[in-house]
This record gives C-alpha cells, structure tokens and sequence, in this order.
C-alpha cells in the first residue's frame, strides 16, 4: 500500500521526537535563564538608585539622551502587562 506524500512528510520516529522536544526545552531554558538574570540584575540596580531604559524607548534606534522617548509604550500585549506581571513580561520580551 503505498502512502500519499503529505503522510509520508509527516511520519516520524520516537527519536527525532524526542530529539525536537530536547532542544525545544533547552532553547526556552535559555531564554527563561536570560529573563531571570535580567530580572535581577534590573532589580539590583533599582535598589541602588540606579534607573534602567529599554531598547522600545529609543525609536530612533540611537542610544543618545536626546533619542529617548519616557511616554513610549511597549508593543508588549496588553493581557501580558498587567498588575504583577508587568515587571516580569519586560524582561521576557524586551532588552535592557
């Protein structure tokens, strides 16, 4: 019995399931293990005085006092920047 093309494109073995999955999972570890670090290295700096900007408050794309932006918002999804979570969805989804 022969298969049509797009059963035979979808067909897999075990293996290469598991091997997606892994690196799947070690790709969001890292981006987790990134977010966190960010996290508190911004909450670090806040507890000394210090202030931190993110790349959405430059436009322009020039990192200069002059290109910065304090009534830019994020394009951050509304449902993921409210109450708690704010604080947290910024380090997931923007660089400092």
């Amino acid at each position: 019995m022969r298969l049509p093309i797009w059963q035979k494109l979808l067909r897999f073995r075990l293996r290469t399931l598991l091997l997606a999955i892994t690196a799947a999972s070690i790709w969001l570890g890292f981006h987790v293990h990134s977010a966190r670090l960010q996290k508190r290295s911004v909450a670090s700096i806040a507890k000394y005085g210090g202030w931190v900007r993110y790349d959405f408050q430059f436009p322009s794309g020039e990192y200069f006092h002059k290109s910065f932006d304090r009534q830019a918002r994020s394009a951050v999804p509304k449902c993921c920047s409210t109450g708690s979570v704010s604080i947290s969805s910024m380090m997931w989804f923007r660089l400092v």
